[in-house]
């Protein structure tokens, strides 16, 4: 990290939305390829690049916050890693984390990992007690004794934390330093007590870079409602002026207009923006296309088939096939595939198809059951 660079991060503040411990935060630097790679490395001691962020959404509709599992079908062996940043750790949440790992089990067939960061308190006091210590060298790092049935290992990291055998010298574990991110909620990197740690100053330059994204991605938005409400204004006042002249006694139909017009307006000054063009000529004009994530993407081609249910035996058929041949379903290939086929336009990713199929496999269990 160069000087500048460096100097400028000190005196950022990310925005009260986005503190650190917030939801959407937390989950955005989760999936980050450096920190799913210093998470892997500082739990099972893996090479980096051996996992990767996966879909966390399950069959009843639930979601977990991050789910890490092996980017590779050789690498099955390797259990994958659940990720929970939870405010207050309770017995209600440990039974959500359950589910969420029996979920784990029946999708890949083995125990998850589980890594709970509790950002403010455990809840009763007496629940901290069901959690043990199971390293010397990293003190920090809690164990649940009653997990062993749903998970190789339940790990908690509190936010009360004896840091004694802390050194100034010392660099944090990737772990305790995301905990320490999360638990002091520091808006500025200067004011976090270990303000020096690579590790705290990689975190904060992730999260201002993902502030920074998500500022690109609002700007752009309210850009195009503003194009929208131009657009709209313009026709609707050529359509006033035409009722001047063609329809002068129809006050109701003025008072609509007028009220749409007035609409358009409130919503612009709701989102203001200064630099929008007027839309003008005899045809309605189009707002200009703008991306809300980026630079835009080819555009996908039309699926080609009958429905969803075509979707589900392509995806059935290449299941079958390719467990055979490598033992584990990559849904990722199968993506392709289809797309290679012309097949899935209606889903933007691996994740979202894999949910739609495991909801599919789902109904379909119900219905041979009612039969």
């Amino acid at each position: 990290m160069s000087s500048s660079v460096s100097d400028e991060l000190d005196v950022y503040d990310l925005p009260g939305e986005h503190l650190p411990g917030s939801d959407k935060l937390s989950k955005a630097l989760l999936k980050n390829k450096i920190i799913v790679d210093a998470i892997a490395n500082s739990l099972l001691d893996v090479p980096h690049g051996t996992y990767i962020a996966d879909d966390s959404e399950w069959k009843d509709n639930s979601r977990s916050d991050v789910l890490l599992v092996p980017r590779l079908t050789i690498q099955r062996s390797l259990p994958p890693i659940l990720i929970e940043v939870q405010h207050t750790v309770n017995k209600a949440f440990l039974r959500r984390v359950m589910r969420y790992s029996t979920h784990i089990i029946e999708r890949y067939f083995c125990e998850p990992v589980v890594l709970i960061f509790c950002v403010d308190h455990v809840q009763p006091k007496a629940l901290l007690g069901q959690f043990t210590k199971e390293d010397d060298g990293k003190p920090y790092l809690l164990s649940y004794q009653a997990a062993d049935l749903w998970a190789k290992q339940c790990i908690l990291i509190p936010k009360q934390i004896d840091l004694s055998f802390l050194t100034d010298d010392v660099q944090l574990d990737p772990v305790l330093a995301l905990s320490l991110f999360f638990t002091e909620k520091q808006s500025c990197v200067a004011r976090h007590t270990y303000a020096q740690d690579s590790t705290i100053r990689s975190l904060y330059m992730l999260a201002k870079r993902f502030v920074e994204s998500e500022r690109h991605i609002q700007e752009n938005y309210i850009r195009t409602l503003n194009n929208i409400c131009t657009t709209n204004e313009h026709q609707l006042m050529k359509m006033h002026d035409e009722l001047d002249v063609l329809a002068p006694n129809i006050s109701k139909l003025r008072k609509l207009v007028n009220r749409s017009i007035d609409y358009n307006r409130k919503l612009q000054q709701r989102y203001p923006i200064n630099d929008h063009d007027d839309n003008s000529g005899s045809e309605i004009e189009l707002p200009p296309q703008v991306s809300l994530t980026g630079p835009s993407t080819p555009s996908v081609p039309s699926d080609g088939s009958d429905g969803k249910l075509d979707d589900f035996m392509f995806i059935t058929a290449f299941k079958q096939n390719y467990v055979k041949t490598m033992g584990r379903m990559d849904w990722r290939a199968c993506f392709q595939a289809g797309r290679n086929e012309n097949r899935f336009a209606r889903y933007s990713t691996s994740a979202s198809l894999r949910t739609q199929y495991d909801k599919y496999q789902a109904a379909q269990k119900r219905k041979s059951k009612r039969n």
